[in-house]
């Protein structure tokens, strides 16, 4: 029951915020750089609108941009690949999404990762193997690529930039979308 009065409410705040889309400004990326050279990049805020399925993005990876408009990720650490359609709509919610793709391995740096990521909220850790670099923070409308692991410079990207999406939501996703067969398609 508690799911039906939830999934209700979303669908209202949905339809609500369906023809708008959040303001397509962009944020000031703070000329933070990692100590191997790594710099934030501001971005056009390209749309906030929330779609059903496989989204392609035309930038890799995706600061902003059409999302699953029903189902978000978990906040944490995850051990499996979130599609960049969930993890955007983390970023709406004022999110910072940090990647790594490391094929060579790099299990100190993800450990000191996760680390910090564990220490505050609104955080979000996956793989992304489109990840053209080892490691990324990214905010809505704002990147840092970077092929080190720069604990100084993440933290200050966390702390520029948490809180910076057009809704701000802290909760889990809804149930549904861990139990969905294809949480995609919600």
């Amino acid at each position: 029951m508690h799911d039906l009065k939830w999934l209700s409410l979303l669908a209202l705040a949905c339809v609500a915020c369906a023809g708008s889309e959040a303001p397509l400004e962009q944020v000031d990326a703070g000329g933070l750089c990692t100590s191997c050279g790594g710099c934030a990049e501001s971005l056009p805020v390209v749309s906030a609108m929330h779609m059903p399925g496989h989204i392609e993005y035309p930038d890799t990876p995706p600061a902003s941009g059409p999302h699953n408009g029903r189902c978000w990720s978990d906040w944490g650490v995850l051990t499996s690949e979130v599609p960049p359609e969930r993890w955007v709509h983390n970023l709406e919610h004022g999110g910072v999404v940090f990647l790594h793709h490391c094929p060579d391995g790099c299990d100190a740096d993800l450990n000191a990762l996760r680390e910090l990521v564990g220490a505050h909220k609104l955080t979000l850790l996956t793989s992304y193997a489109q990840l053209p670099t080892r490691f990324a923070a990214i905010s809505w409308g704002v990147r840092m690529l970077s092929d080190c692991f720069d604990r100084a410079a993440f933290q200050a990207f966390y702390d520029m930039h948490v809180g910076h999406g057009p809704e701000a939501v802290d909760s889990p996703p809804p149930a549904i979308c861990a139990s969905a067969p294809d949480p995609l398609a919600l």
